[in-house]
C-alpha cells in the first residue's frame, strides 16, 4: 500500500559494446540471473523492455542517467539517428515473480496487455533509471486461455521442463511423475527427458542417503519397461532397505540431515508406498506391497491430529506437531490413491479409506476462492494454492471413482487452479519449501515461489482434467 520507489542503477560493465558510455573491456552484456525463463532484478530497460534510449549516454544524460534518458532521448546528440531497440529475452509484460505471483510491467508510452489491466487499483511506481514502471502490487496472475484442458496440460508440462535434476530433493518424484503422465496422454514427448534424467543420475551421480527421495515408483516402472537398467532400480532398493526405522516399520529417510533424520513426514506418503508398491510388482513380491501398506498405514496413524493429520511426527516428542497442513494432506492423499491403483486394490482397504477421509475433510474446509488456507482451522494461516491441485488430482483419480464427493468443491478446485496459472504456465501462489516446525505461528505466512513441487502438482492436476475431458 502506498507509493514505493526505487532505483536500479545500470553500472558501466552492464552496458553493451558500441553504447554510449559502455565499457569496452567488459564484453557483452549477459542476461541477468532471475528465475527459470524469466528476467532477473537488475534489468538493461533498453534490452530486456525494448524502450530505446534508456540507457543514456556520457555527460548529462550518460552513465549516470541525465535528463537525456529521463525523456526518452538516450542522452544522444543532436543528429545521431535513433538506435533500434536491441532484441528482447522475455515478454516485456514479464519481471521476476513476487510472492508466487507474475507482476506486470508497462513503459511509458506501451499500452498494458490485455487482461492484466486492473480497472481502479492504485499502484506504485518503481524507477529504472529514470524510467517509470508501474506494477501492480500482488496482481494474481491470469490465466492462458487455452482452447483445451490438454493444452493447458501441455504449457504447465513444458514450464515443468525449465528444472533439471540429479540429486533428489522432497517433491522432485512428483514433477517426474507428472511429466510421464503428460507424456501419456499425448501432452508431449516428456517420456525421453525423464529417461535422460534418471540415466544421467544413476551413471553420474554417486549413491547418497538423498536417492530415497528419487522418484521410485517412475523408476522402478522405467526398469520394467527396459528403458533403464536393473542396477538403478537396486540402487534405490538397496538403500532403502538398509534404512533404520523410525517408528514401527517407517524407514528413516535422511538420517544425514538434521531436520528430518528424527521424524516422519507426511510428504513421505507420497513417493515412499508407491516406490515399494511398484518394486513388489518388479520383483512379484508380496512381502514389498504389504509394507507399501503399513508404511502408508502407520505414517497416517502417527500424523492423525486434532484438524486432519500433521506435517511432521516426532517419536522422541512422543506425538506430532498439531499443524494439520493442507498441502502435506494433498501429498498424502494422492500418495495413497496411487497406492490403491498400483496394487490393483488387492490388501489397500485402509488406505482406501484414509484417502478418502482426507478428501472428504478437505471439501470441508475449503475456502470460498477454491484454495485452503495454509493449516486448518488456524484463522491466522493465509491461503495457498497447491492444495488445489492435489485436490483436483486426487479427486479424479481412477481410484478415487465411486466417492460421492461435493462436485461444488472439484468446480471450484479446479477454477482455482486455473486462476493461479500465469501465461508462460507458471503455476503460482505456492508456499517455499516449509521445514518442519513445532511453533504453529511459522505456518501462518510462508513465502510462495516457483518450484519443483508447485509445478509437479499442477501437471497432475491438469493431467487429470485432460484425462476427464478428451478433446473431441
Amino acid at each position: 500500500p502506498g507509493a514505493a520507489h526505487r532505483r536500479i542503477g545500470l553500472p558501466r560493465d552492464l552496458r553493451a559494446p558500441g553504447e554510449r558510455g559502455a565499457d569496452p573491456d567488459r564484453g557483452p552484456l549477459r542476461q541477468p540471473q532471475g528465475g527459470p525463463g524469466l528476467p532477473g532484478p537488475g534489468l538493461l530497460a533498453d534490452r530486456v523492455l525494448g524502450v530505446p534510449g534508456a540507457g543514456g549516454a556520457p555527460g548529462r544524460g550518460g552513465a549516470r542517467g541525465g535528463r537525456g534518458a529521463a525523456h526518452g532521448g538516450g542522452g544522444r546528440a543532436a543528429g545521431d539517428p535513433p538506435r533500434p531497440p536491441l532484441p528482447r529475452a522475455h515478454p516485456p509484460h514479464l519481471v521476476q515473480p513476487d510472492g508466487g505471483h507474475l507482476r506486470p510491467l508497462r513503459p511509458p508510452g506501451l499500452p498494458l496487455p490485455p487482461g492484466l489491466a486492473v480497472p481502479g487499483q492504485r499502484t506504485p511506481v518503481v524507477r529504472i533509471r529514470r524510467l517509470s514502471v508501474r506494477i501492480p502490487v500482488q496482481e494474481p496472475a491470469m490465466p492462458m486461455p487455452c482452447a483445451t484442458p490438454l493444452e493447458q496440460l501441455r504449457l504447465v508440462a513444458d514450464r515443468m521442463c525449465d528444472w533439471q535434476f540429479h540429486c533428489w530433493y522432497w517433491g522432485d518424484a512428483i514433477a517426474v511423475d507428472g511429466l510421464l503422465e503428460a507424456d501419456a496422454l499425448g501432452a508431449g514427448g516428456y517420456r525421453a527427458r525423464v529417461v535422460e534424467t534418471l540415466l544421467r543420475w544413476h551413471s553420474h551421480c554417486l549413491p547418497n542417503f538423498d536417492d530415497v527421495l528419487a522418484p521410485g515408483a517412475a523408476l522402478l516402472r522405467l526398469v520394467m519397461e527396459g528403458e533403464l537398467p536393473a542396477a538403478a532400480g537396486e540402487r534405490l532398493l538397496n538403500l532403502l532397505e538398509g534404512l533404520p526405522l523410525i517408528h514401527g516399520v517407517v524407514p528413516m529417510l535422511e538420517p544425514h540431515r538434521h531436520a528430518f533424520r528424527n521424524g516422519v513426514c507426511i510428504d513421505a506418503v507420497y513417493h515412499l508406498p508407491a516406490a515399494y508398491a511398484m518394486a513388489s510388482r518388479w520383483r512379484s513380491d508380496d512381502r514389498l506391497a504389504r509394507k507399501a501398506v503399513r508404511i502408508a498405514v502407520e505414517s497416517m496413524k502417527y500424523l492423525r491430529c486434532d484438524a486432519g493429520w500433521a506435517q511432521w511426527f516426532d517419536p522422541a516428542r512422543k506425538g506430532n506437531n498439531q499443524v494439520a497442513w493442507s498441502r502435506g494432506m494433498g501429498w498424502a492423499v494422492l500418495g495413497l490413491l496411487d497406492l490403491v491403483a498400483l496394487l490393483d486394490g488387492k490388501g489397500t482397504a485402509e488406505p482406501a479409506d484414509l484417502a478418502a477421509e482426507v478428501l472428504f475433510r478437505l471439501a470441508a474446509t475449503q475456502a470460498p476462492d477454491g484454495h485452503w488456507a495454509e493449516v486448518l482451522d488456524h484463522p491466522p494461516a493465509a491461503l495457498e494454492t497447491s492444495t488445489a491441485t492435489f485436490y483436483v488430482a486426487a479427486a479424479l483419480h481412477p481410484a478415487a471413482r465411486g466417492l460421492a464427493l461435493p462436485a461444488a468443491a472439484l468446480a471450484k478446485a479446479g477454477a482455482a487452479c486455473e486462476r493461479a496459472l500465469a501465461p508462460d504456465g507458471t503455476y503460482t501462489g505456492v508456499t517455499a519449501d516449509v521445514l518442519p516446525g513445532w511453533d504453529i505461528r511459522t505456518y501462518e505466512h510462508c513465502p510462495t515461489e516457483p518450484s519443483p513441487w508447485a509445478q509437479g502438482a499442477a501437471v497432475r492436476a491438469f493431467a487429470a482434467l485432460a484425462r476427464a475431458h478428451p478433446p473431441g
